[in-house]
């Protein structure tokens, strides 16, 4: 079972993404603020991090616990639009809008699991407006909440 750092400062949206993680089989840890995940002193063997902690930025967070190797690899999960904090965040490892079903999470939590989705890579989809803004690379950006599959936001 993957051990999984979960950093999200929303205590609705961490209990609500921790449990369906936990029922996919994640070992979940998760950490509410950018302060309380500079005390982790455990191994995980992912790293699943807001960027906008409302105490702090979670990259600057995932790079401080990758430094320590207390995290193997690194997805982000965010809500955040500009460009320059996304591109800053893929060096570390995918970034995923919050906006996504909750499959596009799962996949990328697998994919990196196996190895796969390199640093660099993106994996950010948004799935009700096809006039969200993009980035220079064509990826989209959106803002929202965790949905299932088939859902649609208000």
């Amino acid at each position: 079972m993957p051990r999984l750092l979960h950093v999200e400062n929303d205590p609705l949206v961490a209990r609500a993404l921790a449990r369906l993680l936990r029922i996919h089989g994640y070992d979940v840890q998760t950490v509410l603020s950018y302060a309380s995940g500079t005390l982790i002193t455990e191994k995980f063997d992912i790293g699943l991090f807001d960027i906008d902690l409302g105490d702090g930025d979670g990259v600057e967070l995932a790079e401080q616990l990758q430094a320590k190797n207390l995290i193997k690899t690194t997805l982000f999960f965010t809500a955040r639009t500009d460009t320059d904090t996304a591109a800053r965040a893929s060096l570390l490892g995918p970034v995923i809008s919050k906006t996504a079903e909750i499959d596009v999470v799962l996949e990328a939590l697998r994919a990196v699991a196996a190895g796969g989705l390199p640093r660099g890579s993106t994996t950010r989809r948004a799935v009700d407006d096809e006039d969200e803004p993009t980035s220079s690379s064509g990826d989209q950006y959106a803002t929202g909440t965790i949905k299932r599959a088939g859902q649609r936001s208000a």
